[in-house]
């Protein structure tokens, strides 16, 4: 959004000066030397910065993927097709809490007993991750992006013929923006799945309902008729199936910089005997604002298709980063006041650093500036 809005804006400064420039230039003398006065210059910049390192740190989906998970989705005394669980008295031998679902093998007996079977299936996944390739370190690219800047200088504080020296303050804005998406490791998961179907087989005394096949029943806490808390039977059955999956991870990132750059300093500027071309140099101290935001997708693929995961972070920050800045710059005169402008911008600057979860980066923000645009002296 920022470096749209940028263009936009030195396009608008950009053109409504040159409108006024033409319009001067019909006016215009055939040799005109411009006296000393103040001067706003304004136009479109672009900005590069030096290189954008990169650490991702630990790796989320080895953390993640190594160790054992158990999954049934049933606490205790919860089945897949019915419950026994403590009752409002808790005595932990008897319970009035219990109850099953239509598809349960209840069996009747003559003696007017009965006995009912409740199922349900946990799955315990065990992986190793085997690391044998990784791209993690070394990652940078170099950070550049559109702006605009404007910049008063007043009137000469010292003339000699045509050498001139005044002071200059400015102010630019640069928008920067980086998505990049870079390998991170490739591994061997060794994953064991265990399957436990377990079977616990309940049973009591007659309590005034004849339970046939198809029938239902759903108990009480709060009392009624009970059967003894602990099952009669319990027997598991276990089915483990072991596999080799061949992984990739890959860190997805987005990085954004908005760049505010305040500056002054003193300006030398030399005059041609006609007035229609000058040169200048500048020097002196800059203060940068720096606002930053990163967003880090790491997922986790099987070859041959699947995700194992994907994990992301967000996270933004901002910093003031003193510094100086070097300048030059030429001009050519296209109307009585009015002057096209060129000129080239090294700045030295502290180095900013930030993270998004476990990746972190530092970013170098000396670099080089080309300005481009209107000069008017009034």
């Amino acid at each position: 959004m920022l470096p749209k809005l940028s263009r936009i804006l030195s396009t608008v400064v950009l053109v409504g000066m040159t409108l006024a420039a033409v319009r001067a230039q019909a006016q215009m003398p055939s040799s005109t030397t411009t006296s000393s006065g103040w001067r706003i210059s304004s136009g479109p910049q672009w900005r590069s910065v030096g290189r954008l390192h990169w650490n991702p740190g630990a790796s989320q989906s080895l953390v993640t993927i190594n160790g054992t998970t158990t999954f049934s989705g049933l606490p205790p005394g919860v089945y897949d097709n019915g419950f026994v669980l403590p009752d409002n008295l808790n005595n932990g031998v008897t319970t009035s809490n219990f109850g099953w679902d239509a598809t349960t093998v209840v069996d009747v007996f003559q003696d007017e007993g009965f006995e009912f079977e409740l199922l349900k299936t946990d799955v315990t996944t065990t992986n190793t991750a085997t690391l044998f390739a990784s791209q993690q370190g070394g990652a940078s690219d170099r950070l550049n992006g559109p702006g605009f800047f404007i910049k008063l200088e007043s009137p000469a504080l010292w003339k000699n013929g045509g050498w001139e020296l005044s002071l200059e303050f400015g102010y630019s804005l640069t928008g920067m923006r980086l998505s990049q998406l870079r390998a991170a490791f490739a591994g061997l998961v060794t994953q064991t799945i265990s399957t436990t179907t377990i079977s616990d087989l309940y049973g009591g005394n007659d309590f005034g309902v004849s339970p046939g096949p198809g029938s239902t029943y759903t108990g009480s806490p709060a009392g009624g008729a009970t059967i003894p808390i602990a099952p009669i039977a319990h027997t598991e059955d276990t089915v483990t199936v072991m596999r080799a999956i061949v992984v990739d991870s890959a860190y997805n990132r987005s990085f954004g910089l908005d760049l505010h750059t305040l500056s002054l300093g003193p300006h030398l500027n030399y005059q041609s005997p006609d007035g229609r071309f000058q040169a200048g140099f500048s020097t002196g101290l800059a203060v940068n604002f720096a606002f930053w935001n990163v967003d880090t997708v790491e997922t986790l693929l099987a070859r041959g298709g699947g995700s194992l995961g994907a994990w992301g972070y967000h996270s933004s920050g901002s910093k003031v980063l003193p510094g100086f800045y070097l300048q030059a710059n030429l001009a050519a005169q296209i109307s009585e006041r009015w002057y096209a402008m060129l000129a080239g911008r090294y700045d030295y600057t502290g180095t900013l650093h930030g993270g998004s979860g476990p990746t972190e980066f530092s970013l170098d923000l000396s670099g080089w500036t080309v300005m481009t645009g209107l000069t008017y002296i009034y």
